[in-house]
């Protein structure tokens, strides 16, 4: 792909200079030839768990080439629970780091679009991981609907700040591949960067970097609050919306979009994709990026429906094919009788605190659970009388949180609910 197209084109930037398709291209046949010396076959699984690094994208693709399903492993688990997902995988291999290679290069590049390709573990709300098994023509449908609405080419740079065990890391090698951009390991001079809200919030703190083109921002609910201080700041922010079943993104707002779309929508469905919204307010979609498999509790099942529709577990609406995600299904809870969406709660005090917030539901013998809202706020001043009166302005008085905490520091990017569930305080 990239090699004959772009043979000199730099695909790789790294702290110690660039490296072009065409040498990528060698350093995935010598994979090759180690994938064949330990007797690696089609369908087979290789387990990898590995930081983020240029090495990546030849051991990658040939992976792809050799018929390898390649399953990247979560490098924050205890190694026990990486060892029951290389079991669950059926991983043939599990590598904790990069081998030295041959210096012989297989010279063959035939690829499969129809093969598995990914197996990509992912743990929902409930806390069991699942494992998504991909095709390359997914991820590839993937890319391309991307570039569709945000094209690249050669000289564009990407920098991969997120973890290629999660598909929103995967999803920038597979763009810069297919659009001659660089995937870049360093901080400076790129035009392109995903992140999740956490990321923008620290880098905020400092200034724009002027050559960014697009930030995507995704995989944790983003406020409005935040887009619209990001982009008064010069923030080119792009909101976004997929999950690790739809090999990254579904929806993106688009670039020529305004103001108020770009700050309260979650984008509109790119190409490859459909999206529509199924019970209960239930989004569910379907297209060239749906996985092969999904695997959940040692099980193998196939996605969708009769129709191909799958569901994403998300609830939402769609309004002149603009997509606003409500919140997940399974954080909604009853309080009195009365359905409670957290993400509802979380969203306007969001905006009026200018913070990150995070509503759990805390149990109460009267009225079974009552919202109480953990808050990112350490130096801030905290108004709760403020607050309050300027959520009861929105929101009937059974979602008014009951209580207040500081929000505990996480050392992930995204914040995990179960693990906040501990410092609610008890009936």
């Amino acid at each position: 792909m990239a090699a004959q197209r772009w043979p000199g084109a730099g695909g790789l930037i790294t702290k110690t200079g660039a490296t072009c398709f065409q040498e990528l291209d060698e350093a995935a046949g010598r994979v090759q030839t180690w994938l064949r010396k330990q007797g690696f076959r089609s369908g087979e699984v290789l387990a990898l768990s590995a930081e983020a690094s240029g090495e990546w994208l030849p051991w990658l693709f040939a992976c792809f080439r050799e018929g390898v399903v390649l399953c990247p492993l979560n490098l924050r688990l205890p190694e026990k629970q990486q060892q029951q997902r290389v079991l669950e995988s059926g991983a043939r291999l599990h590598l904790t780091q990069f081998p030295e290679l041959p210096a012989e290069a297989v010279h063959e590049a035939e690829l499969d679009p129809a093969q598995a390709a990914t197996l990509i573990f992912s743990s929902g709300s409930s806390g069991l991981a699942k494992g998504i098994l991909h095709s390359l023509s997914a991820h590839i449908a993937s890319a391309q609907g991307m570039l569709a609405c945000f094209p690249m080419s050669p000289g564009d740079r990407w920098w991969a700040s997120l973890p290629f065990y999660h598909v929103g890391g995967l999803a920038i090698l597979f763009r810069c591949v297919l659009s001659g951009a660089a995937v870049s390991f360093v901080e400076s001079g790129n035009t392109h960067v995903s992140w999740v809200p956490t990321q923008l919030q620290r880098a905020m703190a400092g200034s724009c970097p002027p050559e960014l083109k697009r930030v995507f921002l995704g995989g944790a609910a983003v406020s409005e609050e935040l887009v619209r201080r990001g982009r008064a700041l010069g923030w080119p922010l792009t909101r976004s919306y997929g999950m690790t079943e739809s090999a990254s993104m579904i929806c993106a707002v688009p670039p020529d979009a305004e103001e108020e779309e770009q700050a309260t929508t979650d984008g509109r469905v790119l190409p490859h994709r459909e999206l529509r919204v199924g019970d209960h307010s239930e989004l569910m979609f379907r297209g060239d990026i749906l996985p092969l498999r999904i695997l959940k509790e040692g099980e193998w099942s196939l996605p969708g429906d009769e129709q191909g529709w799958l569901s994403t577990g998300d609830c939402g609406r769609v309004e002149q094919g603009r997509l606003r995600v409500e919140g997940r299904m399974d954080f909604q809870f009853i309080s009195g009788g009365e359905n409670i969406q957290p993400e509802q709660i979380e969203r306007l005090l969001a905006q009026i605190c200018g913070v990150t917030v995070v509503v759990l539901p805390r149990p109460d013998p009267e009225f079974g659970q009552l919202p109480f809202a953990f808050v990112d706020l350490p130096e801030g001043e905290w108004d709760v009388s403020g607050w309050e009166r300027a959520l009861r302005l929105e929101l009937p008085g059974y979602m008014i949180p009951r209580g207040y905490a500081e929000l505990p520091k996480s050392p992930g990017l995204k914040v995990d609910r179960r693990k906040l569930i501990p410092f609610l305080p008890k009936e």
